[in-house]
C-alpha cells in the first residue's frame, strides 16, 4: 500500500528557509516522507534536514543548470510515485496551505483527491510592507507578514499524482494537459516575506550568475532567471512594499483567468497566460500562525 504524499525540494544556502520548510511538511507528511537535494551538500543542510532524506548534488552552476534541475525534480517524482499516491515539488521557499476554514490539513485534502491528476494550488506572494510590519518574523512568518499578491507563475502544477509529467524550468509549466485547481488551495511564496533578506538575496544571485560569466545579455537560462534585477533590487522591493491594497480573499476572477486562457505552450508545456496581481490584499487571520 503506497503512503500518501512525498514532498521533494532542493536547496542552497537557504537555511531559515529549510528549517521552515522541514517544520511544516514534516509536521504534515512525517520528516521520513521528505526529500531535499543538499545543492553543494553543506553540512548544515543535513543537520536541519535530519530524518528526511538528503541528497547530496555538486555545487556550482553553468548555462543548462535550472532545465537539469526541473528534470531532476520529474524524475525524482515519478520514481517516488511508485510509493507514494502524490508527490509534491516545491522550491524551499514554498508552502501549500489548504484555507483552514475547510477543516482539513494538506494531508487530509490529499486523502480526498482522486490520483491520475495534477493540482495547481493559488499563487500568492507574500509580500513584506515595512511600514506596517516594522517587526522581524520570528516563529512563523504569517502573522507577522499579513499582505500578498496574486502571481500567476506560482500557480505551479507542482502536485502531482501521476507519472507521466515533465516540468519546465521553477516547475512553473508541465506537460500535463488538465488544469486542476481548487478555491481554498493555495501556494505561499515567501521569497520576499523580509526586506533585508530579500534584498540580500536578489543581489547574491545576481553576483553569482557574473562571476559564472553570464552577463547581462546573457540569454542562458540562469541568468535569464536571475540577472534581471542586477542594480535594480531595491527599487523593485520598493514597488511591492507600495503596492495598493484591496479589501476582500477572493480569488474567482483569477481562477477563471487561469481556465479561460488556458491551453498549450511550446514543447508540449500546458498553462495559463500570465498575471501578476498589481494590488496587494490582507492575509485572514485564520491562516495566522500556519507557516
Amino acid at each position: 500500500m503506497k503512503e500518501i504524499a512525498a514532498v521533494v525540494t532542493m536547496v542552497k544556502d537557504d537555511h531559515d528557509f529549510l528549517r521552515r520548510w522541514v517544520k511544516y511538511y514534516g509536521d504534515i507528511f512525517g520528516r521520513e516522507a521528505l526529500y531535499v537535494f543538499a545543492h553543494g551538500g553543506e553540512p548544515e543542510i543535513s543537520e536541519i534536514a535530519a530524518g528526511c532524506n538528503v541528497m547530496r548534488l555538486p555545487p556550482g552552476y553553468d548555462p543548462k543548470w535550472a532545465g537539469r534541475r526541473a528534470r531532476l525534480f520529474g524524475n525524482m517524482a515519478r520514481a517516488l510515485q511508485n510509493y507514494f499516491d502524490f508527490v509534491l515539488v516545491t522550491d524551499v521557499d514554498e508552502f501549500i496551505v489548504v484555507d483552514p476554514e475547510t477543516g482539513f490539513d494538506l494531508r487530509t485534502f490529499l486523502t480526498r483527491r482522486r490520483t491520475g491528476s495534477v493540482i495547481s494550488p493559488i499563487g500568492v506572494e507574500v509580500v513584506h510592507r515595512p511600514q506596517e510590519e516594522p517587526d522581524p518574523i520570528d516563529t512563523h512568518i504569517l502573522g507577522p507578514r499579513r499582505f500578498v499578491r496574486f502571481s500567476s507563475f506560482y500557480c505551479k502544477p507542482i502536485i502531482l499524482g501521476t507519472p507521466q509529467v515533465s516540468f519546465a524550468r521553477g516547475q512553473h509549466y508541465s506537460t500535463h494537459p488538465e488544469l486542476r485547481i481548487f478555491q481554498r488551495l493555495y501556494l505561499f511564496h515567501m521569497k520576499f516575506c523580509d526586506r533585508l533578506d530579500s534584498q540580500a538575496l536578489l543581489e547574491s544571485r545576481a553576483q553569482t550568475i557574473s562571476k559564472a560569466g553570464y552577463g547581462e545579455e546573457s540569454e542562458t537560462e540562469l541568468s535569464t532567471r536571475w540577472n534581471k534585477l542586477d542594480g535594480k533590487e531595491e527599487a523593485f522591493l520598493n514597488r511591492l512594499a507600495n503596492l495598493p491594497k484591496i479589501d476582500g480573499w477572493d480569488f474567482a476572477p483569477e481562477m477563471t483567468h487561469m481556465q479561460d486562457t488556458w491551453g498549450p505552450r511550446d514543447n508540449e508545456l500546458y498553462h495559463f497566460e500570465k498575471l501578476i496581481g498589481k494590488e496587494v490584499r490582507e492575509v485572514p487571520e485564520r491562516f495566522f500562525g500556519i507557516v
